[in-house]
């Protein structure tokens, strides 16, 4: 009778010992998973704001010309020469609907808030909405005008 006694306790014990390893390696799977899933969103972020940044710094957008007839937009790309933005290109940028601009920079699912300003801290020209969640914030030197600026580009979520 005491071996049978035993034999159920040890089984009891035994169980207890095992589902508290069950949750343990269940709590930590579940903390992971979440960690892996923001630094994936962060890292998605930081290539869209890279590939934007990109896109505004080094292209003439397309068409070429875009400015000078909005409509035609399809690309969008501010530079007039090499890191040299276009101040038409610029203003007509800051006067494009937000949610066009997020349907063409394709990041329907974030905000973005674009500011040129002057090497003072001065902000030249803002554009768009910024939440103060997740942020990825970018930098770029270029030439605005006659003078040296600072482009910034933050995305957020």
């Amino acid at each position: 009778m005491k071996k049978a006694q035993l034999f159920t306790t040890d089984l009891f014990i035994a169980l207890s010992i095992f589902m508290i390893l069950i949750g343990i390696v269940f709590l930590t799977w579940t903390r992971y998973n979440a960690k892996l899933n923001e630094d994936i969103n962060f890292e998605d972020m930081q290539i869209k704001a890279f590939h934007i940044t990109d896109l505004l710094t080094k292209t003439e957008g397309y068409p070429a010309a875009w400015e000078k007839n909005i409509s035609s937009l399809e690309v969008i790309g501010l530079m007039e020469s090499e890191r040299n933005l276009s101040l038409a290109k610029v203003q007509n940028f800051a006067s494009l609907d937000y949610n066009l601009t997020k349907q063409l920079f394709n990041i329907e699912l974030y905000d973005f808030y674009f500011t040129v300003k002057s090497t003072n801290g001065s902000k030249l020209l803002q554009y768009g909405i910024i939440n103060n969640k997740e942020l990825v914030n970018l930098r770029r030197i270029v030439n605005y005008g006659n003078q040296k600026a600072i482009m910034e580009f933050t995305i957020s979520k």
